[in-house]
C-alpha cells in the first residue's frame, strides 16, 4: 500500500467529523438506487413477462415457400429456424364444423404462451398426435374431454391439453393447436402449401439489418408494406428490452414515451447528488487544511495532494455505497410489498397470488456502485484540485481556498451591522452557498417533476377527454341483422336517454376527391405541414333517431337518396379536445364521396345530400381525421349485406350508449344486459359504465399514489439533510471567524440576527435558481406534448401545497442548521477557539 493510500485511510478512520459527509453518500445512494431498482423491476417485468407470452425469437417471417426455405437454411447468419404450419378442417361432426390447426414445432411450444398459460388443464402436447382444445369446444361437444381421441382428416390425435379461450357465437372455426412432426422440410409442402417460419439470429443486434438483407434476397419487397400486410412481425418488445431498435440507434417512439420521464429524473438526479457529496466534501476538506500544509511543507507534490484528498472522499464514501445499495434494495421491496397489500385488499382479479422479491439485478448493483464511486470522485476532484494549489503558509493558516478567489468589495457597514456582516459573508463564501442553493433548486427540481407530470396529467383529463353525456356503454358483435324487437325493448327498460348505431369504415381516396375538402382546412394543413389520413366512418342510426335528426334539421329525404356529412373538423388536433375550435371539412359545392373498401377494393361513389355541425345526440367524439356520414341503421345493415361486407372478421358492430343516475346504474346496466341476452348470446355482448371504469382505475391509481409519495418522501429527505449538511458543515468551517467577533464585542442578539440574515440571503438563491429551473422543466414538458396547454396552465395547476410542504421541510433544515450553529458558537470558550484554530 502506498504512503498516500495510507495517509488517506488514517485520516478518515482518525478524524470524527465525517458524519454529514457519509449521511449525503448515503441519502444519494438510496434515492438513485430506489429510483433504478424500481424503473429495472418495472421494465424486467414487463419485458420477461412478453418473453413467456410470446417467446425470445426475433423476427417471423410468413408464407414461406420451399425454395425459400432451402435458402434460409443455408443463411449462416441464423442460429436457429423453426417452421409452424396451420391446416384447416370443413365440415366436421362439431357444434362449429370447422377446425383451424395450429402445427408448432416443439421449441416454439417450449417458449411461446402455452409453456406458461396458467389457467391450462393437462399439458401441451409432447407428440405428434396430441393437441390443445378449447376449453368451449368441450363445452360445445360435452361427448369429448381431456384424453379424448379426435380425427381430423385421416390422423387421429389425443386431447393432452384444454386452455382458455374466447370465441363469438358467429365463428364457425375451433382453434386446436397441435406439435409439428417432420423427418424432412419437403414433407411440409407437399401440397404446395407455405409455411411460417420463426427465426432467431446469431446475433441478435443484427436482426433488423439481416431481415432487410434476407427480404431482399428473397424478393419480398418493401419492408413497410410487408409489415403492413402481416407478412413479417418483429418481436420488437424483445428486442427493444435490449436496446435493439428498428432504425438502429434511434428509438422507437413508444420505447421514448416510456424512458423520457425516467432519464429526466435520472438526469437531473445524477448532478444533484454530485452537488450533495461535494458540498460536504468542500467543507469537510477544509477543516484538513493545516495537515495538508505541513505534509506539503514535508515535501508532499501537489498531484500527490490531489491524489491523497480524492482517496479520502472514496475511503469516506465505501461504506455509505455499499449500506446504501442495500437500503435502496430494501426500500423498492418495501414499495411493492405495499402495492402487492394494496391489490389484496382491493380484491382485484389481477392480484399475483403470492408476492416475489425485485429482482436482485447485478447490473443494477453494478451500475448503482460505480456511478455512486464517480459521482464521489467528480465530487472531490475540485476540492482535490483546489487543496493542491494552496501555499504552505496559506494551508498552515487554515485559509479556506474559496476565499481567496473573493471578488473585490467594499461594503459598506451601517447601522444595521448584522446584515452587512451577513452580505459580506456571503459575498466571501460565494462559492459554497452557490453550491448550496443549487443542491436545494435541484432537489426541488427532481420534486416537481412529478408535480409537473401529475398537473399535466389532470389538464389532460379535465381538459382532454371527451365528455359524453352517458354513463354506461354496451357493444355487441352479430352477422345477422339486429332485430326490431331489440331496440323496443330497450326503450321499454325505462332508462330516460337511450340511443344505439352501427358503424363501418371505409378508405378514403385523395385523388378520387380532389376539391372535396375546404380551403379553410386547405390552408390549415399547407401552414401546419401535418399529413391527413383520414378515414371515412358511415354511421346507422336507428330509424327513430335518424328520422327525429332529419326532422330536426328540416331535411325532407329518405335514407336511400344520400347522406348527412359532419361538416366541421378540428383545426388544430394538437390542441385539448375542450378547447378546440373546428373549421368546415367539405367544400360547399362537394356532393359526392368516392370511398373504397380496404378488404375488397371496391369503389363506391356515396352521395351527400345534407350537411351538420355537431355529432347526433353527442353518441361519439368528433375525432381529427375522420370524414362522418350518417344515414338509418337499417339502410347500414342492408348496404352491407347486399354488398358482402359482413362475415365473421366484419360482423356488425352495434353500441348502446344510455344514461342513468349513479345511484340506478348497477340496476340499468344489468337491464340492459339482460335485453341483450333475449337476442344476442352472451359471448357477443359486453357492457361498461362509469362505476366499472372507476373501479377498474382505483388499484392503478392506490398503487401509483404510493410510489409517488414514497418518491416524495424520499425527496423532502433529501431536501431536509441536504440542507442541513450543507448549512451546518459551512457554519462549522467558520467557527474561528464567529469567535473572533465574539472577542471584538459581537453580542448574541448581533450573532443570532447575522446568521437569520444568512439564511434569507441562501434562502433568495435557492428561490432564485429554483424559479429559472421550473420554468424550464414547465416549458420542457409543454414542448413534449406540443404545447397542449400553455406552461403557464401547468404552472397554475401545481400542486402548490406540496411544494410548500417540501420547501418548509428545506427551510426547517436550514433553521436547524443555524439554530445548532448558534448554541455551539454561544457556548463556546473564545480563548480555546482562536487556539485551536
Amino acid at each position: 500500500m502506498s504512503i498516500i493510500s495510507q495517509l488517506a485511510k488514517a485520516n478518515t478512520k482518525y478524524r470524527g467529523n465525517s458524519l454529514a459527509m457519509q449521511a449525503a453518500v448515503l441519502v444519494a445512494v438510496v434515492m438513485l438506487g430506489t429510483l433504478l431498482f424500481i424503473y429495472s423491476e418495472l421494465e424486467i417485468s414487463e419485458w420477461k413477462y412478453h418473453q413467456e407470452l410470446v417467446g425470445d425469437f426475433h423476427v417471423q417471417l410468413l408464407g414461406i415457400t420451399f425454395s425459400e426455405y432451402e435458402q434460409l437454411a443455408g443463411n449462416p447468419n441464423i442460429r436457429a429456424m423453426e417452421p409452424s404450419q396451420g391446416v384447416y378442417f370443413e365440415d366436421l361432426p362439431f357444434q362449429r364444423p370447422g377446425v383451424v390447426l395450429y402445427l408448432e414445432s416443439s421449441p416454439l411450444f417450449k417458449t411461446g404462451f402455452f409453456s406458461q398459460v396458467r389457467s391450462l388443464e393437462g399439458r401441451p402436447p409432447q407428440e405428434a398426435n396430441e393437441i390443445l382444445v378449447p376449453d368451449l369446444f368441450v363445452l360445445e361437444n360435452p361427448e369429448y374431454t381431456l384424453g379424448s381421441t379426435i380425427t381430423l382428416g385421416s390422423k387421429a390425435y389425443t386431447i393432452s391439453g384444454i386452455y382458455k379461450d374466447h370465441l363469438y357465437s358467429f365463428e364457425k372455426d375451433y382453434r386446436f393447436f397441435g406439435l409439428l412432426a417432420f423427418s424432412h422440410p419437403s414433407e411440409l409442402f407437399h401440397r404446395g402449401d407455405t409455411i411460417d417460419v420463426t427465426i432467431w439470429f446469431q446475433n441478435e443486434r443484427d436482426a433488423y439489418t439481416l431481415t432487410r438483407k434476407i427480404l431482399a434476397e428473397l424478393g419480398r419487397g418493401d419492408e413497410e408494406e410487408l409489415l403492413k400486410e402481416g407478412a413479417i412481425n418483429y418481436n420488437t418488445r424483445y428486442l427493444e428490452g435490449k436496446l435493439i431498435f428498428q432504425s438502429g440507434l434511434i428509438p422507437s417512439r413508444e420505447f421514448a414515451e416510456r424512458w423520457s420521464v425516467r432519464v429526466f429524473l435520472l438526469v437531473c438526479t445524477v448532478p444533484l447528488f454530485i452537488i450533495m457529496i461535494r458540498n460536504a466534501f468542500n467543507v469537510w476538506c477544509s477543516q484538513d487544511l493545516r495537515r495538508i500544509g505541513l505534509l506539503k511543507s514535508c515535501g508532499m507534490t501537489p498531484r500527490q495532494v490531489r491524489s491523497m484528498v480524492i482517496r479520502e472522499a472514496l475511503e469516506l464514501s465505501i461504506g455509505p455505497i455499499l449500506l446504501g445499495l442495500v437500503l435502496a434494495y430494501a426500500f423498492t421491496n418495501a414499495l411493492f410489498v405495499l402495492m402487492w397489500l394494496n391489490g389484496q385488499t382491493s380484491g382485484s382479479a389481477t392480484v399475483v397470488q403470492g408476492f416475489s422479491l425485485v429482482s436482485p439485478n447485478p447490473l443494477v448493483f453494478g451500475s448503482l456502485f460505480f456511478t455512486a464511486l464517480l459521482c464521489v470522485t467528480g465530487a472531490a476532484l475540485r476540492p482535490a484540485r483546489q487543496s493542491s494549489k494552496l501555499s504552505v503558509v496559506e494551508a498552515v493558516k487554515g485559509n479556506p481556498y474559496y476565499t481567496n478567489k473573493a471578488r473585490p468589495r467594499s461594503t459598506r457597514f451601517g447601522q444595521n451591522i448584522s446584515r452587512d456582516l451577513a452580505l459580506d459573508n456571503n459575498l466571501s463564501f460565494r462559492h459554497t452557498f452557490r453550491g448550496t442553493a443549487l443542491a436545494m433548486a435541484l432537489a426541488g427540481l427532481v420534486f416537481s417533476t412529478v408535480l409537473i407530470i401529475q398537473a399535466h396529467r389532470s389538464l389532460e383529463e379535465k381538459y382532454d377527454t371527451p365528455s359524453l353525456p352517458y354513463n354506461l356503454t354496451s357493444i355487441f358483435f352479430s352477422v345477422q341483422k339486429a332485430p326490431q324487437a331489440l331496440w323496443d325493448d330497450l326503450r321499454e327498460i325505462g332508462i330516460k336517454d337511450i340511443h344505439a348505431f352501427s358503424s363501418y369504415s371505409f378508405g378514403y381516396l385523395p385523388e378520387e376527391n380532389a376539391g372535396f375538402l375546404s380551403t379553410e382546412l386547405g390552408t390549415v394543413l399547407e401552414e401546419a405541414e401535418r399529413e391527413y389520413r383520414l378515414k371515412v366512418t358511415v354511421y346507422g342510426l336507428v330509424d327513430s333517431d335518424f328520422q327525429a335528426l332529419l326532422r330536426s334539421h328540416g331535411f325532407q329525404m329518405d335514407a336511400a337518396e344520400g347522406f348527412l356529412l359532419l361538416d366541421r373538423t378540428v383545426q388544430d388536433p394538437t390542441q385539448a379536445y375542450s378547447r378546440r375550435s373546428y373549421i368546415p371539412l367539405s367544400s360547399p359545392e362537394a356532393d359526392e364521396l368516392v370511398v373504397v373498401d380496404e378488404g375488397t377494393k371496391k369503389r363506391w361513389n356515396l352521395p351527400i345530400t345534407g350537411r351538420i355541425e355537431e355529432f347526433p345526440y353527442e353518441l361519439n367524439p368528433l375525432w381529427p381525421d375522420e370524414i362522418a356520414l350518417f344515414t338509418s341503421m337499417s339502410w347500414l345493415e342492408e348496404f352491407r349485406l347486399e354488398q358482402g361486407l359482413v362475415d365473421e372478421d366484419r360482423p356488425f358492430t352495434y353500441r348502446i350508449r344510455a344514461y342513468a343516475p349513479l345511484d340506478e346504474l348497477s340496476e340499468a346496466t344489468d337491464s340492459v344486459l339482460n335485453v341483450l341476452y333475449r337476442y344476442v348470446p352472451q359471448s357477443d355482448a359486453f357492457a361498461n359504465n362509469q362505476l366499472t371504469e372507476a373501479a377498474s382505475k382505483k388499484e392503478q391509481y392506490r398503487n401509483e399514489l404510493l410510489l409517488t409519495i414514497s418518491a416524495q418522501i424520499m425527496l423532502l429527505v433529501i431536501g431536509a439533510s441536504n440542507a442541513y449538511n450543507s448549512v451546518n458543515m459551512n457554519l462549522k468551517a467558520r467557527t474561528r471567524d464567529f469567535a473572533l467577533l465574539r472577542s471584538v464585542g459581537m453580542t448574541g442578539d448581533q450573532l443570532r440576527s447575522m446568521l437569520r440574515y444568512e439564511g434569507y440571503f441562501l434562502i433568495r438563491r435557492v428561490a432564485d435558481s429554483y424559479i429559472l429551473m421550473l420554468a424550464a422543466g414547465i416549458v420542457a414538458v409543454a414542448a413534449k406534448k406540443r404545447f397542449m396547454f400553455t406552461p403557464w396552465q401547468i404552472a397554475l395547476h401545481l400542486n402548490f401545497p406540496l411544494l410548500v410542504l417540501f420547501f418548509s421541510i428545506s427551510l426547517a433544515g436550514v433553521w436547524a442548521a443555524l439554530r445548532s450553529c448558534r448554541q455551539r458558537v454561544l457556548s463556546q470558550n473564545i480563548a480555546e477557539v482562536l487556539q485551536t484554530r
